[in-house]
C-alpha cells in the first residue's frame, strides 16, 4: 500500500520493527504481545499521592483563615502606607502557584493596587529592590513583572546615562538608538532580558520605547496596547525586526514580532504618541504574517511605503487539524494608523499543509481502513513527519490499523511517538491509551477508539467515524428488532426514538452507549429490507440544553479595563452591566473582590466598606476572602 514502508522504516530509528501483521480484520483485536504488569484499560483507582514530605521533616503549622471577628459597624478601610501595600504584594508574589489562576490575579491586582494608590511607587529603591527580587523568584511566567521592571530599569538607565547596553542585576539592556519624539534628545528602544538557569531559560523578554526630555532624563513610556512581556500569558517569543521611520512622518517606529498562541507572526508596529507606547495597527485588526512579501522602507523615493504581507488566521472548522488559511494583503498607514486591504477577488485559501490536506479528507476513519492508512501515509510521505500535525496524522494512522486489525503496526507507532517517562501532553495520553487498550485482548477497534476519545480533547480516533465504517459492514435487517441487532454486534443502545417528518420516510434515532458519538438515524428500505445509517441530530425532547450559569466569572474585559487603560469606572461598570444582565447569577470571590477594589480606588469609601466586609464574611477561606479583610482593619 502506498507510503507504508516510507512510515514504517521512519518509525523503524526510534524502535524495532513490529511483528508481521495480522492477515484478517476482525472487529475483535486477537491478544496483544504479552506485557510484565500491563495497565488495564479505564480503571477509576487514582495512582497514589507521591509523599512531597520526608517522614522525618515536622509539617508545618497551617495557618488557618478566619473570617471578621466584629460586626461590620466595628470595621473601617485600612489607611494604607506605601510600605503596607509593598509588604501586601511581596505576601501575594511569596503565595504564588503557578498552576492557581488566583494567586497570579492577586499579585497582578495588588501591584495595580499600589501604583494607583502610590503614583510612581514603589518609590523606596529598596522596596523596589526587594520587589524585583521576589518576582524572579517566583515561578517562571506566573506574574506580570512590568509594573516593577519598568522603573527599575530606566532608574538604571538614567545612571548609565549614555545610550549604550548595559546590564543591571540579573537584567541586560540592549539599546537602540531612535528618535521617538522629534524633541532635543537621543530616544532609545530598549529590549530588556533576564535569564535563569545559566541563560538557559528565559525570565523576562521585552522591547520598550525610552524619550530623553531637555534634561537628559530617560522615561519608559506606559505602553498603550497589551503585550505582556515573554513570558507571560500566551507570549512565547519576542523580537525586534528593526527602528526606522517606515511612514515617513520623521520619527522613528519600533517593528515588534511576537509569537503567541495565535496563527503566524503577530508584528506590532510601535511609536510614541501622546506620552505612550501606541500600536500604529487599526484598532480591532492585527497583522498576523505568515509570510513576508515587501515593505520597501530603505527606498527614500517611495513616500508612503506599504507593508506586503501573506496573512494567516486559523481555520476553525477544524480545531483537530493545525490548519491556516492565508490571503495578501496590503496595509498602508493613513489617517494615524496602518489600514489593510486586499485585491478585489482575493480570498482566503487554505494553506497547502499536513494539516490542511488531511482535514479536508476527513473522516478519515469512516473510510475503508486500507483506503484510510493510504490517505495518511501519502500525506506523510509529501509533508513530512516533523511538521505540524505530524504527530496527529501518526495517530490516527495507528487506530486505522487497529480498525484493519494490524495490531503490531499501531503498537510500533504508539510507542515510537509516546514521550519517554510519558507525562501529560497530547500525544502522551493518546498514545498510552491505545497501547493500554490494546492490552485488553476483548477490547474491539471501536473499544479502543473509545479509549482515545476518554483520553483528552481532540482525540485521535472519532468514534462516529468508525460507526460510519462499522455500518458498511453490518447488516440490519428491518424484519427484526434494531436494538437487539445492534446490540447482538457489540453496539449498545440506550435509546430508540421513532421520527416522523413531513416529506420523509419514518426513521428511527438511536442514541449509543458510546463515548463521543451522535444520534444516528436508521432508514429502513423497502426493497433491501435493510437499515441505511446516518448521523442525525437529537429528537425532539432529547436536545442537549446548555443549562444558564448560574455564577458569573469576571470578563477579560475588567482585566483590560484595569491593567491596560488604568480606568476603575470602566471596570466597575463591566462588571454591574454583568449582574444587571444577569438577575438569576452571583458574582464570583473573585469579580467581587475587583467590584470592591474599584469602589476604593474610586472613592466611594461606605461602598468598599461594605463591599470588602462582605466578601470577607461570605468567603474566609479564600484568597479573595482574605485580601478583602486585609482592606480592612478594627475601629
Amino acid at each position: 500500500m502506498i507510503g507504508l514502508g516510507v512510515c514504517l522504516f521512519a518509525l523503524a530509528v526510534l524502535m524495532p520493527m513490529p511483528l508481521a501483521a495480522q492477515g484478517i480484520a476482525t472487529n475483535t483485536p486477537p491478544p496483544a504481545p504479552p506485557t510484565a504488569n500491563a495497565p488495564m484499560f479505564a480503571t477509576n483507582t487514582p495512582p497514589s499521592e507521591p509523599a512531597f514530605i520526608s517522614p522525618n521533616t515536622p509539617v508545618p503549622t497551617a495557618v488557618i483563615p478566619q473570617p471578621p471577628s466584629a460586626p461590620l459597624d466595628n470595621y473601617a478601610l485600612r489607611l494604607w502606607l506605601e510600605g503596607d501595600v509593598v509588604d501586601l504584594a511581596l505576601e501575594q508574589i511569596d503565595a504564588l502557584d503557578s498552576s492557581d489562576m488566583d494567586t497570579q490575579r492577586a499579585v497582578q491586582l495588588t501591584l495595580y493596587e499600589l501604583g494607583r494608590r502610590f503614583p510612581g511607587a514603589p518609590n523606596s529603591a529598596a522596596d523596589l529592590d526587594r520587589l524585583i527580587e521576589a518576582v524572579l523568584a517566583a515561578p517562571i511566567g506566573s506574574v506580570d513583572m512590568r509594573p516593577l521592571v519598568h522603573p527599575y530599569i530606566e532608574a538604571a538607565l538614567n545612571q548609565n546615562g549614555t545610550a549604550s547596553d548595559f546590564s543591571v542585576g540579573n537584567f541586560n539592556v540592549s539599546v537602540t538608538g531612535a528618535n521617538l519624539d522629534g524633541r532635543a534628545g537621543q530616544d532609545a528602544v530598549l529590549q530588556i532580558t533576564a535569564l535563569a538557569n545559566e541563560g538557559a531559560v528565559v525570565q523576562y523578554d521585552e522591547i520598550v520605547l525610552a524619550t530623553q526630555n531637555e534634561s537628559g532624563q530617560y522615561q519608559i513610556l506606559p505602553i498603550g496596547y497589551e503585550l505582556p512581556a515573554v513570558p507571560f500569558g500566551s507570549t512565547r517569543l519576542v523580537r525586534l525586526q528593526r527602528v526606522a521611520d517606515v511612514n515617513r512622518d520623521g520619527l522613528d517606529e519600533a517593528i515588534i514580532e511576537v509569537q503567541d498562541d495565535g496563527p503566524g507572526i503577530h508584528m506590532y508596529i510601535v511609536a510614541a504618541r501622546n506620552n505612550q507606547a501606541t500600536d500604529l495597527v487599526m484598532p480591532g485588526e492585527e497583522i498576523r504574517v505568515g509570510e513576508f512579501v515587501d515593505w520597501p522602507v530603505t527606498n527614500p523615493e517611495i513616500a508612503n511605503p506599504e507593508l506586503s504581507v501573506i496573512e494567516v488566521a486559523t481555520v476553525s472548522e477544524s480545531p483537530d487539524w493545525p490548519c491556516l488559511a492565508q490571503i495578501p494583503v496590503t496595509w498602508t498607514y493613513t489617517n494615524n494608523f496602518y489600514r489593510p486591504s486586499t485585491a478585489l477577488n482575493a480570498q482566503m485559501a487554505n494553506q497547502d499543509s499536513l494539516g490542511c490536506h488531511l482535514m479536508a479528507e476527513e473522516p478519515i476513519l469512516a473510510n475503508e481502513p486500507n483506503v484510510a492508512i493510504d490517505v495518511i501515509n501519502s500525506a506523510l510521505e509529501q509533508y513530512g513527519f516533523d511538521v505540524a500535525g505530524g504527530q496527529r496524522a501518526l495517530m490516527v494512522l495507528a487506530m486505522a490499523y487497529t480498525i484493519n486489525g494490524q495490531l503490531d503496526d499501531a503498537m510500533a507507532i504508539a510507542q515510537s511517538v509516546a514521550p519517554v517517562g510519558g507525562g501529560d501532553s497530547w500525544i502522551a495520553q493518546q498514545s498510552q491509551a491505545l497501547l493500554n487498550s490494546i492490552a485488553v485482548p476483548s477490547n474491539t477497534a471501536l473499544d479502543i477508539c473509545e479509549a482515545l476519545v476518554a483520553a483528552g480533547e481532540a482525540p485521535a480516533c472519532d468514534t462516529d467515524a468508525v460507526l460510519a465504517f462499522y455500518f458498511t459492514r453490518v447488516t440490519l435487517s428491518t424484519e427484526q428488532d434494531l436494538a437487539v441487532q445492534l446490540n447482538a454486534v457489540n453496539l449498545p443502545v440506550v435509546e430508540v426514538v421513532p421520527i416522523t417528518e413531513l416529506g420523509r420516510a419514518n426513521r428511527l434515532a438511536v442514541q449509543f452507549d458510546i463515548i463521543g458519538t451522535s444520534w444516528w438515524a436508521f432508514a429502513p428500505d423497502a426493497r433491501s429490507l435493510t437499515y441505511s445509517a446516518e448521523i442525525s441530530e437529537p429528537p425532539a425532547g432529547f436536545e442537549v440544553v446548555q443549562p444558564r450559569s448560574t455564577i458569573l466569572e469576571v470578563p477579560d474585559s475588567v482585566y483590560e479595563a484595569l491593567l491596560v487603560d488604568n480606568d476603575p469606572a470602566n471596570a466597575l461598570n463591566i462588571l454591574d452591566t454583568l449582574v444587571a444582565n444577569n438577575p438569576n447569577a452571583s458574582l464570583t470571590p473573585e469579580a467581587l473582590f475587583i467590584r470592591a477594589l474599584c469602589y476604593d480606588l474610586l472613592g466611594s469609601r461606605a461602598d468598599a466598606r461594605v463591599a470588602y466586609y462582605d466578601i470577607w464574611s461570605r468567603y474566609p477561606m479564600t484568597l479573595w476572602g482574605q485580601l478583602a479583610g486585609k482592606h480592612l482593619e478594627l475601629r
